[in-house]
């Protein structure tokens, strides 16, 4: 494997100095469908695993350096129509976040009511440090 030392890195026009590409890409995202436990797409992880209706872990191919990762998620739940109030939470509460998997739930609210469901378009990206 070669290895480039470089401090900046240009198009010609711009520079950027190497830090900022290496320490703010995304290391990981995925696309899934939950509803039918598939991925639609995704890069840096191996599976997610369905735990139940609205609950979910994501399994990362290449593990991160701590469990202190950030995690930015969102989620899109429209039936027959009508738009809900959707979100993907840190599902730690029931089951430990580790370097190489993050728990999730998904929600919706309409109205008056909310419920745990599987989101058809579930979105997820993990900032942080590799290990």
């Amino acid at each position: 494997m070669s290895t480039l030392n470089v401090s900046n890195i240009s198009d010609g026009t711009d520079t950027v100095e190497t830090g900022y590409v290496v320490n703010g890409s995304v290391k990981a995202w995925a696309y899934i469908n939950h509803s039918s436990a598939v991925y639609r797409e995704s890069f840096n992880t191996s599976s997610f695993t369905d735990l139940g209706t609205g609950k979910g872990l994501i399994n990362l191919t290449n593990s991160m350096d701590t469990v202190n990762y950030s995690v930015t998620t969102a989620a899109n739940a429209v039936s027959s129509g009508v738009s809900y109030v959707s979100a993907i939470m840190d599902f730690t509460y029931y089951y430990s976040r580790s370097v190489s998997s993050f728990p999730f739930s998904s929600t919706y609210a309409y109205q008056t009511s909310s419920s745990f469901y599987d989101m058809p378009y579930g979105h997820f990206a993990f900032q942080g440090d590799l290990a």
